[in-house]
């Protein structure tokens, strides 16, 4: 099951929800991403190569260089989805495609007419016996990844309808189309193989047992081409009227004696095939299968119409894997390029909350899974995955949004060309000199004082300088922020970065908090570094922070604690670090099945910061109040963040914030 075999690569701790198979509207982008992010490692780690899995059209398929996925994916199906991949992606790594276009000339060596029939059931054969040699490859070397295949198998291989097929009176006459279900299902526990001449041969030839003896795919297709002969040699020819009269040469019953024997024998006597208990275990040649009923003799069970619909439609889904062509969603456009850009930003999920779920119900989770966005590319601003980045800038009431932000990212940068100018300070150096002293260098200009009992010959040069600087500023993105509290922020946020962007010894991170999920139905924390000067340049500010807005709740400590490895991690021990924190109120969150608010998450924030100042990181806190009197969140707040590193702000007087920001970062 996914809960057993998937559960780590998918990450997170929401085990039940982790995947969804709603693809037509809802849809959680964030699961069908991570759901990519783990196909693609397993595939990667057990072929030991990078290839490409990308949800794709209608169709899976792989033409030896990447992988598609169905888009519609269900706990019950990942498992198999899982093994499919592995499976693909064993012929990426092992299959030669360029045999395919000389089937021709081994046809012709092995006295095999090249018609185009002939040619479509050498390759069938050749796609069976390729599939057997590759999952064989992922049994022996990556054992561990069984169960995966084992679900694979079950999908397309192992059930009722087959196992009623396989014991009928079905596909029991000589015909290619018998041969093919047989050979297909003949790792079955309900084979049967005198169900047809040859059989047996065929089992023999194939000898799954010892595939391990196919070293490369002309191998397998040199037994193709064996059962090809065999399976041929006994095919009958079809039956005219005039064939079937009676034959006055034979017996009573008009058949020749000779014939008999032919039809009877199953092509070995009463010998035995080989039993599965036989074989060994990684030869991926073992199959379970239900039976129809113990006492049934094969060949005696006869299906019924509703039976035999069934068995047509897993007998088709069984042709589609044996040919590489198994039916998969379709992923939209607009849902690929939501995925797409949650992988580009190198989104995950990380477990947090613990001890701060302030609802009483049993049934609420202790924990929440909180999506960090690491990068936020244009890829994120044109699909408009996360709820902080506007959904459609070119619609005409979001377009005033639009350049009402970019007024603030112009202003922004205007004040931090301004305030960088006094804080290229920080890149001078301060030199002090000390004369008269009884130790250090001596100075020659006192030399002439030592015969006459003068000691203090000595001076030492000091050179003072700024420590390198990293800054976190953290800002709250939710609903309440909307207006000027949100502008005058933004115009903060991006006058210290545009500052500091001037200097040679400071960085700056600026990350928002806000949700995930909100159309989705059950929304999760979230926390979007959006500028790292680390790795970017200015210019992302101007071209995209133009397309963020506010909304949603106020999920604070739980974003802070999602990176707070990030936040005491920045610089190096000699690294003057700061926190800085853009609020307008109380921490607040709900879904489904958490709850953040009150007494439990104000002591989630203050253990929060509390672990960053024990880091060594100093705390700025910045409380934006349009109000002239709240003296009771005022006090929650000198609580959560510390009464020394508090301040509050009017709306109004944001500018001025900025400014006493920078005489902090200028002062030694």
């Amino acid at each position: 099951m996914f809960n057993t075999h998937s559960k780590f690569w998918i990450g997170g701790s929401n085990e039940a929800d982790v995947l969804t198979g709603k693809v037509d509207t809802g849809k959680d982008h964030m699961k069908l991403a991570a759901t990519l992010r783990a196909v693609s490692n397993f595939v990667n780690i057990v072929t030991g190569e990078s290839i490409p899995v990308e949800y794709k059209g209608k169709d899976s398929y792989t033409d030896g260089k990447s992988i598609t996925i169905s888009a519609n994916i269900k706990d019950k199906n990942f498992d198999p989805t899982v093994g499919l991949a592995l499976h693909e992606g064993s012929h990426c790594k092992l299959t030669d495609f360029t045999l395919l276009g000389k089937l021709d000339q081994y046809m012709i060596v092995n006295s095999i007419e090249p018609t185009y029939e002939n040619r479509n059931l050498v390759r069938s054969l050749l796609n069976y016996v390729e599939d057997r040699r590759i999952d064989c490859f992922v049994y022996t070397n990556a054992p561990g990844y069984k169960p995966y295949y084992k679900a694979m198998y079950d999908t397309y291989f192992h059930s009722k309808a087959i196992d009623k097929g396989l014991k009928s009176t079905e596909y029991r006459t000589e015909t290619w189309e018998s041969y093919m279900f047989r050979l297909i299902n003949i790792t079955n526990f309900n084979r049967d193989l005198d169900a047809l001449k040859g059989l047996k041969d065929v089992w023999s030839t194939l000898d799954l047992g010892n595939v391990t003896r196919l070293e490369s795919t002309e191998d397998a297709l040199n037994v193709a081409i064996e059962l090809f002969k065999i399976i041929d040699a006994n095919i009958k020819p079809p039956v005219s009227e005039e064939t079937e009269q009676p034959n006055p040469t034979s017996g009573e019953n008009g058949t020749n004696e000779e014939d008999e024997e032919e039809t009877t024998g199953g092509g070995g006597g009463n010998e035995s095939p080989e039993t599965p208990e036989g074989k060994s275990e990684d030869d991926g040649s073992t199959a379970e299968g239900d039976d129809v009923k113990s006492d049934t003799t094969p060949g005696d069970y006869d299906l019924n119409d509703k039976e035999k619909k069934s068995l047509e439609s897993a007998i088709e889904k069984q042709k589609s894997f044996n040919e590489g062509k198994v039916n998969k969603t379709q992923m939209s456009k607009s849902d690929k390029k939501k995925v797409e850009a949650i992988k580009d930003s190198g989104a995950s999920s990380k477990t947090v909350g613990d001890g701060s779920n302030n609802a009483y119900n049993s049934w609420k989770k202790p924990t929440v899974d909180c999506i960090v966005v690491k990068d936020m590319t244009r890829k994120v601003v044109d699909s408009a995955v996360y709820d902080c980045v506007l959904l459609d800038p070119k619609m005409s009431y979001q377009m005033s949004k639009v350049e009402k932000n970019q007024e603030a990212v112009n202003k922004g940068i205007r004040l931090g060309t301004m305030l960088g100018r006094k804080l290229e300070i920080r890149n001078q150096d301060n030199t002090l000199k000390y004369n008269r002293l009884r130790s250090g260098k001596i100075d020659r200009r006192a030399i002439a004082s030592l015969g006459f009992g003068a000691e203090a010959v000595f001076e030492k040069i000091v050179t003072t300088s700024h420590n390198a600087a990293c800054l976190h500023i953290s800002i709250d993105a939710s609903g309440s922020m909307n207006g000027s509290r949100w502008t005058n922020s933004q115009i903060a946020a991006i006058a210290i970065a545009k500052a500091a962007s001037m200097t040679n010894n400071m960085d700056v991170v600026i990350s928002y908090r806000s949700i995930y999920g909100y159309h989705q139905g059950d929304t999760k924390p979230l926390v979007m570094l959006a500028y790292d000067s680390r790795k970017d340049s200015i210019n992302k500010i101007t071209n995209l922070f133009r397309y963020l807005t506010p909304g949603g709740s106020t999920p604070a400590g739980l974003c802070f604690e999602a990176i707070l490895d990030e936040i005491n991690g920045m610089g190096g021990a000699d690294t003057d670090k700061y926190f800085i924190n853009f609020s307008d109120g109380n921490p607040y969150f709900q879904s489904t099945n958490f709850d953040y608010s009150g007494e439990r998450a104000d002591k989630h924030i203050r253990k929060q910061v509390n672990n960053m100042r024990a880091a060594g990181v100093k705390i700025l806190s910045y409380f934006i109040d349009g109000s002239s009197d709240n003296s009771r969140q005022r006090s929650s707040f000198d609580y959560k963040y510390g009464k020394q590193s508090t301040a509050y702000v009017p709306v109004a007087d944001i500018i001025p914030l900025a400014k006493s920001l920078n005489k902090t970062f200028i002062e030694r």
